[in-house]
């Protein structure tokens, strides 16, 4: 992986999409310094949640495996990897793994990812596909398909610290990345994918895009239609 965190390109390169930043409260419990939109609260801090909520806490699943601890949001949490209270410390990093379009629903990190971003596990779910956009040569339109993914993960990050404009510069990246491959591809339904992005720049979606992907996934029983994740 790239240092400590994901680098999503600002012009169509790697650069910093995660910044760790220590001036945000951690997961202590305190709170941001925030003034309501037309209203002014001179000294009063208004407590923020620690770390995003899942848009769809009903919506179907992928892979079996457990979620992390918590979700890391950069200067509230433990980095996963470079902190030694990090939910993922102890894991070894996805490897990358050159994966076809066709094979999506045999891949259990890339089911893997799926699951973490719709459940807004943004930063984990950029390890997954950063090993898939690696193993795609980080180019092509595989490589666009994968670095889209981790640019909306970024996006929804930077939008839910507060990064208003870092989000939008962040998903109109993805969006060209998005159009320019087809749909459906890896199982995923592209072009839904970009008209929520598109609302949800436009501020007409209040929750963020899912994945949704064309075949079934984790049945009522719990049995997994592709490999366990």
């Amino acid at each position: 992986m790239l240092a400590l965190c994901v680098r999503v390109g600002i012009a169509g390169t790697v650069a910093d999409a995660y910044p760790v930043s220590p001036q945000h409260p951690t997961l202590a419990g305190k709170g941001r310094r925030r003034t309501h939109p037309g209203r002014r609260y001179p000294g009063r801090v208004i407590p923020a949640p620690a770390e995003p909520a899942s848009p769809d806490p009903s919506f179907p699943r992928w892979s079996r495996g457990a979620f992390p601890r918590y979700r890391y949001v950069p200067g509230r949490s433990p980095h996963p990897r470079g902190d030694p209270r990090g939910h993922s410390r102890d894991r070894p990093e996805p490897r990358p793994e050159r994966l076809a379009p066709a094979d999506w629903a045999r891949s259990p990190i890339y089911l893997r990812g799926v699951d973490l971003f719709n459940f807004a596990y943004w930063w984990e779910s950029h390890e997954a596909f950063e090993a898939l956009w690696r193993g795609a040569g980080q180019r092509g339109p595989e490589g666009d398909f994968f670095q889209g993914l981790i640019q909306v993960a970024a996006s929804e990050l930077k939008r839910f610290s507060g990064a208003d404009a870092a989000a939008r510069a962040l998903a109109e990246r993805a969006l060209k990345r998005l159009r320019g491959v087809p749909s459906p591809w890896f199982g995923l339904d592209v072009q839904r994918l970009a008209r929520e992005i598109e609302e949800r720049m436009a501020g007409t979606r209040p929750l963020p895009p899912l994945l949704r992907l064309a075949a079934p996934p984790l049945d009522a029983g719990g049995r997994a239609h592709g490999p366990e994740g």
